[in-house]
């Protein structure tokens, strides 16, 4: 039940979603001849469009989320890689027989590069369907690209059960089974780790992190007006600070012990399916 309420408030509420009801609510209004509350209501979500798809709120409130964690050196032996689903999209591939568009195959990428580099990591892909959607779990996605990429299959876990955070880890922890002293290394998408990290260390496991798909510069503000991407933006950062709150709220998150610096910059730097 939790799962599906968090899904309605935010397909509600996300930012994106919430200015068109408002425009359908304004019209809907016009129709029965509420011109006066049509026009506050049409008011409103012009100041969340000039707000969100113009200003770049965005990106202002992902830069820290995406600063908490910067990418470091790694240890020459690790004994394995966590990656998170983040809302691979299978549709196109059962239609098309291929990969389409999709931000959160950088997740992959990345992740298959630190598999290349320390060969005998294992590799944990946890991901289910997100609980709103018949297309198939992420943790099949994930065996598929890097199955096609070349990736050992024998050195591949898929947790296909997880429908959020929380539940990444917890079912990944239950299947990588972390020897006191070993090293794992996280990788999810920047904004996501501060998340993701918090949830680890609630559960025990100490793990390196290893951001991906950066959305924002280290410091600094290019600002242009690029509705679709600062409202896209917007949407990611107002989700994952909602997710934070509730997620501390609830006890399943813990915060590092000392605050992150205002600024860093980071360096340049067969298979076993487990689900229903």
């Amino acid at each position: 039940m939790f799962h599906l309420i968090a899904k309605l408030f935010w397909l509600i509420c996300a930012p994106a979603n919430l200015i068109v009801w408002l425009v359908l609510g304004a019209a809907l209004l016009f129709v029965l001849r509420r011109q006066r509350m049509a026009g506050r209501v049409l008011l409103s979500a012009a100041l969340l469009a000039l707000l969100f798809a113009v200003l770049p709120i965005g990106n202002m409130l992902l830069r820290p989320l995406e600063n908490e964690y910067p990418r470091r050196p790694l240890p020459a032996r690790i004994d394995g890689i966590v990656v998170l689903g983040g809302g691979l999209k299978s549709s196109i591939l059962q239609s098309r027989g291929t990969l389409g568009e999709d931000e959160s195959i950088e997740r992959l990428l990345a992740a298959f590069d630190l598999a290349r580099r320390h060969p005998s990591a294992q590799v944990i892909f946890s991901g289910g369907r997100g609980g709103l959607t018949t297309e198939l779990p992420e943790a099949v996605m994930a065996g598929y690209v890097w199955r096609d990429m070349g990736l050992d299959p024998r050195r591949i876990v898929l947790e296909s059960r997880a429908r959020d955070t929380w539940e990444n880890l917890l079912f990944a922890r239950a299947l990588a089974h972390p020897k006191r002293g070993g090293i794992w290394v996280l990788a999810t998408s920047a904004y996501h780790l501060p998340r993701a990290m918090g949830i680890a260390r609630r559960l025990g496991w100490r793990m390196l992190p290893w951001p991906t798909n950066y959305v924002t510069r280290a410091h600094g503000e290019q600002w242009w007006p690029n509705p679709v991407r600062n409202l896209h933006a917007t949407d990611l950062a107002l989700h994952e600070w909602i997710g934070l709150l509730v997620y501390r709220l609830t006890g399943r998150w813990a915060a590092q012990l000392r605050p992150a610096p205002a600024h860093r910059t980071q360096p340049h730097s067969g298979v076993r399916a487990i689900g229903p």
